[in-house]
């Protein structure tokens, strides 16, 4: 990470699963400073959607936009970097203006990260829901409230590879 000169890590770990990995998250931002590196977080379960409302969540993705665009590198993980981390990385596609709508965001994760790219259905509304809020429609506001794991559908994905 040194060599790519990343200064901020977004982690869509819950606490529950670092600690479970050994690595409680005091630690894991103990030891990201340690290396010059910030930590933003965007918590979901596996399989799931961030556990803030869309209001909140947008402000995380605008100022990590904004480190972006003012030439900070930022990584974006969470276990498996398919996807926590690409509904994240679609919602920034989508503020960056690289993409330009939800399907479309999807479509080109899945081309150049993972064909399983953005894995749940759950996670897929979320960034319409995403592309709507910043689109002006009403707040959708409790729509998405954390769960125990995945839904029972949730590895059905309706968008096309």
């Amino acid at each position: 990470m040194r060599y790519a000169q990343i200064t901020h890590i977004v982690n869509c770990l819950p606490d529950a699963d670092l600690t479970h990995l050994g690595v409680p998250i005091e630690k894991y931002v103990d030891t990201a400073k340690d290396c010059g590196m910030q930590v933003i977080r965007i918590p979901m379960l596996e399989g799931g959607v961030p556990q803030e409302n869309v209001d909140i969540v947008a402000g995380q993705i605008d100022n990590i936009v904004e480190l972006v665009r003012s030439g900070v590198n930022v990584l974006i993980r969470c276990k498996g970097g398919i996807g926590r981390a690409s509904l994240v990385a679609a919602c920034m596609l989508m503020r960056l203006e690289i993409c330009p709508d939800p399907d479309f965001a999807v479509a080109y994760l899945r081309k150049v990260r993972s064909p399983h790219a953005v894995e749940t259905i759950r996670q897929e509304d979320f960034i319409d829901l995403y592309y709507k809020y910043n689109q002006g429609e009403p707040r959708l506001q409790g729509l998405f409230q954390p769960t125990e794991g995945p839904q029972p559908d949730s590895h059905s994905c309706s968008r096309s590879s």
